[in-house]
């Protein structure tokens, strides 16, 4: 009964949660490249509507409960959720059914992934250029007319175009939420790293596929609510994989996968403070570390 007391008396605060859905496709043989290398001569965007509307319906949705309230958000999946605090400046991941979890500082953390990335951009590769497109569809998502943007990283070798990789986005003019652009904002400005649940953030001049990208995505007006990223093997990415940390994940540089990732249900309401923290009894361990999507 005490127990429940306290319980019954621990504040509530105000925040906000949403839901994050992800479907993740992956292309079999070689024929998926020939078909997805197109675009010789200009125009940029003659290229068949798959290479942006992969066959993703029979792909399971991996799905997260978002929570945000203030400094936190937890980002709560099946497995695990990771708790990222600006005023503490850390990275929780917790393993439920581990009875465990690591921390990190964001400064460990940026550290860490951007000597991963600066080694991958210091090897001989391609540069590249973004294109984007504004196709003129519309939907209606989370009471918003959105608008359907494309992305191509393209780069040109002796006359030749070849696109490195491509993306859709659905963007709505104004944020679902004020209170998660006003974290977003902050955390951009003190992390260094990519928001959570959201494609990496580049260092100003990147010209990789995944710089310029990130950068033609960031000039997009509004707020992406639906966007699909598809990326290919990259040479050399065997070798990244190789020296990556233990705990970091890095299989989506070298298959040709497509993910498709959604926001919905925002709602403004009290959150419990209790989904920002560790459970009581959890092994503090050192086998994961974080690394943006």
């Amino acid at each position: 009964m005490r127990a429940l007391a306290f319980l019954i008396a621990l504040p509530l605060f105000a925040g906000v949660t949403y839901d994050q859905t992800v479907r993740t496709g992956s292309f079999d043989g070689a024929l998926p490249v020939k078909s997805r290398v197109p675009s010789i001569e200009p125009p940029v965007f003659d290229i068949p509507l798959t290479m942006y509307a992969p066959p993703l319906e029979n792909a399971r949705p991996e799905t997260f409960k978002i929570v945000l309230q203030g400094d936190r958000l937890v980002r709560i999946g099946k497995d695990d959720s990771t708790i990222f605090d600006l005023q503490a400046r850390t990275i929780t991941i917790v393993q439920p059914k581990r009875h465990s979890y690591s921390i990190e500082t964001m400064d460990e953390a940026q550290k860490r992934v951007g000597a991963l990335f600066h080694r991958w951009n210091s090897r001989p590769a391609p540069q590249y250029a973004a294109a984007i497109q504004k196709t003129g569809q519309t939907k209606q998502i989370e009471g918003q007319t959105a608008e359907e943007y494309r992305l191509i990283a393209i780069s040109v070798s002796g006359g030749r175009r070849r696109v490195g990789g491509s993306s859709i986005y659905w963007i709505v003019p104004k944020s679902p939420s004020d209170d998660l652009v006003a974290f977003q904002a902050r955390w951009s400005h003190e992390c260094g790293l990519a928001f959570p649940g959201m494609p990496t953030t580049p260092t100003r001049g990147d010209t990789s596929v995944f710089g310029v990208m990130a950068q033609a995505a960031s000039t997009l007006p509004g707020y992406p609510v639906v966007y699909v990223v598809e990326s290919r093997p990259l040479p050399g990415a065997e070798r990244l994989e190789a020296e990556a940390s233990p705990g970091t994940a890095l299989v989506d540089l070298t298959t040709i996968r497509v993910t498709e990732t959604a926001f919905s249900g925002f709602v403004d309401g009290a959150v419990d403070p209790l989904v920002f923290a560790v459970p009581t009894g959890y092994k503090k361990t050192k086998s994961l570390t974080y690394m943006p999507d």
